[in-house]
């Protein structure tokens, strides 16, 4: 008899301890029925392959200059991206013989297949001369068993504000939020407001059906709740823990309008319906509901895709609506760490100034908008090569990064640059924004230098000096400079607008770009407590110092009628306290308690001098010119800096 000994078992098998057949499925799995949930699992032998130092120093050399090669095709083509063979795909076509290199997608969005039916059906008709089949191509459709009537709909309409009192919320939203995250027009607030709301219910039931009544509801309500969340805040309105901030009542209407259009209907497919998810969104985000935001926003995108605005634009309305919802998804995937949803390779419209609409227009509204699509592409490539595991080195993908941050700033408008140490008091809102966001933006992709080298000292004991060498150190100084400029200018700018009443004061993203800019301040705070800290004295500590406690005194003021705030403001302080605890000192010999003590009086003029940061210098130090002037600085030992810059793997 054949010896049963070496077979596989079943996971079910070895659970109950019974003798497994190894069939697919198992006599025993088949005998109790439990067929389908018969699984064999096979443990992958570890494989130990003793490799000399000599080996990885060769491979690690190779990767090097493979690196070099990359960097120097991606610096001979003005769009950065790598040439590929003129292969031609059947699915692509080419563009006119003026143009060659065009590629124009033929067939995205075919794979449907309905779509492929329509196609092989388009052909017979086109080659038969013929119009359409004679045939009744109708198709069944079953219906929900509840629609959404006028009742449902005038049950959600009774609790909407005066005319005066709706115009008023919507234009401190208009005013306050902008044109780069708000899409709201007068128009809508002198006209469209009073012809749809404002009537009696017979006319709106002549003009809408019940469907489209809501969408405009749930659109209107959104509205209000932003309105409500940015008016002027009351000297003696405080927030409390369990309370309802401004206008939380019309925020759950709108979602209970969206719920009621989406449980009843699937053929809801409005753009005010996208415009009001992406609304809400914001409105989550302010009082501290993030993950509730992100599937937000994913229904605004989703319905924006079923829409196919992202292939086709047939008024600026609908290409801005698209770009809208691109914004809001980077916003929440780079400080959230939340999957992307829309990849840019799907997108196949021009920027808002680029659809013709039959005239020319230029104005600071576009100028703002697409300078904010333009830092949202680069916040795609931050998470890409900087948060997202690649074949490229870190340092290489810094460079890239701020390259583009660099090109970004040298080219944006006149009308879009100011003084960083006198802000004009007519300087808009949306234009303060951006510098913001850029600033922003280059602590993301520098930060990260940061973090590896406070893992390093405190992990090693050893000195700056004995860890980074020669023109490692150089490196690592001026990205860490970069990022510790980037956090006081945006710290500067968010505290002077508080003073000057221009801060969204209720707002997520003020509340977070002060809490972004004082983690990078405390971090470098601490460090210069360390007695085995050696790196530059370029930034003042205690102007450092003096930084941190403005951004937290922000912070703590707008806690009072901000929820976002209030979280962060504790988060910031439970991290002091933890860096400051006599256990941490005495670990790493620090001084930071005495850094604090010493801290200067508060001085409006502490940063007098600071303007933007010019990248050229951080370009011109990553980048080592050889020979042939090409070859991209590869001082950092890439696994040790993977090891030490990833919080996973302490």
């Amino acid at each position: 008899m054949a010896s049963n000994k070496g077979k596989r078992a079943c996971e079910t098998c070895k659970k109950r301890k019974k003798k497994c057949s190894g069939e697919l499925p198992c006599i025993y799995c088949v005998k109790i029925g439990n067929s389908q949930d018969c699984e064999y699992k096979t443990r992958l032998p570890k494989k130990k392959v003793k490799v000399s130092e000599r080996y990885i120093t060769t491979l690690k050399s190779k990767v090097r200059l493979l690196e070099s090669r990359l960097a120097k095709i991606n610096s001979d083509n003005s769009d950065d991206e790598v040439q590929f063979t003129d292969e031609l795909n059947p699915l692509v076509e080419r563009g006119n013989s003026a143009s060659p290199n065009i590629v124009v997608e033929k067939n995205l969005g075919d794979s449907g297949c309905l779509s492929f039916l329509a196609r092989i059906q388009n052909t017979l008709l086109n080659c038969t001369g013929m119009q359409s089949l004679d045939q009744d191509l109708s198709t069944k459709y079953v219906e929900f068993s509840q629609k959404l009537d006028w009742d449902i709909v005038w049950e959600a309409y009774r609790d909407i504000p005066s005319l005066d009192k709706a115009r008023r919320l919507i234009r401190f939203a208009q005013r306050t939020v902008g044109a780069d995250y708000l899409f709201v027009n007068n128009q809508y607030i002198e006209n469209t407001i009073p012809r749809v709301f404002y009537k009696n219910k017979t006319e709106i039931e002549e003009q809408y059906s019940a469907v489209g009544f809501a969408e405009e509801l749930a659109l209107f309500y959104s509205y209000l709740a932003m309105g409500c969340l940015f008016q002027n805040p009351t000297s003696n309105e405080e927030w409390k823990e369990n309370d309802r901030p401004n206008g939380f009542a019309y925020f759950e209407k709108a979602l209970y309008i969206q719920g009621m259009i989406l449980k009843y209907s699937d053929q809801s497919n409005g753009t005010n319906l996208v415009q009001s998810f992406l609304y809400v969104a914001y409105y989550s985000l302010s009082v501290d509901k993030s993950s509730l935001a992100y599937v937000l926003v994913g229904n605004a995108i989703r319905i924006a895709l079923v829409l196919r605005l992202h292939k086709r634009s047939n008024s600026q309305t609908s290409n801005r609506l698209f770009w809208l919802c691109f914004l809001y998804d980077r916003i929440l995937a780079i400080r959230f760490g939340f999957p992307l949803i829309i990849e840019e390779k799907d997108i196949d419209i021009p920027l808002y100034s680029a659809f013709d609409d039959n005239y020319l227009a230029v104005s600071l509204e576009k100028y703002h908008f697409e300078a904010q699509i333009a830092l949202a592409k680069i916040t795609t490539n931050i998470i890409k090569r900087i948060y997202t595991k690649n074949s490229t080195s870190f340092i290489h993908n810094c460079h890239s990064i701020l390259k583009e941050l660099k090109s970004w700033f040298d080219n944006l408008p006149p009308q879009l640059k100011f003084d960083y140490n006198n802000i004009n008091p007519t300087t808009s809102r949306s234009t303060i924004n951006l510098h913001i966001n850029y600033n922003y933006l280059i602590i993301l992709t520098t930060r990260s230098v940061a973090f590896y080298v406070f893992n390093k000292v405190l992990s090693t004991g050893k000195t700056t000096d004995q860890l980074f060498v020669g023109n490692l150190k150089e490196i690592i100084t001026i990205l860490l400079e970069s990022s510790i400029s980037a956090a006081q200018i945006q710290s500067m700018i968010l505290t002077k607008l508080y003073y000057n009443g221009k801060m969204m004061s209720r707002s997520f993203l003020d509340s977070h770009y002060i809490f972004n800019s004082s983690i990078v301040l405390i971090l470098a705070v601490f460090l210069r407590s360390l007695p085995n800290y050696l790196i530059g004295n370029v930034h003042d500590v205690s102007v450092l110092v003096s930084r941190v406690q403005d951004n937290l005194d922000v912070l703590q003021q707008i806690s009072q009628y901000n929820v976002a705030a209030y979280n962060l403001n504790k988060q910031l302080t439970e991290l002091i306290e933890l860096i400051s605890c006599d256990k941490v000192q005495k670990q790493f010999q620090g001084s930071i308690q005495n850094l604090m003590m010493e801290q200067q009086q508060k001085n409006e003029n502490d940063l007098g001098g600071l303007s933007h940061i010019d990248l050229s210098e951080v370009l011109d130090l990553i980048i080592t010119n050889d020979e042939e002037g090409d070859a991209i600085n590869s001082y950092f030992d890439e696994e040790d800096f993977i090891r030490y810059s990833n919080f996973n793997n302490f």
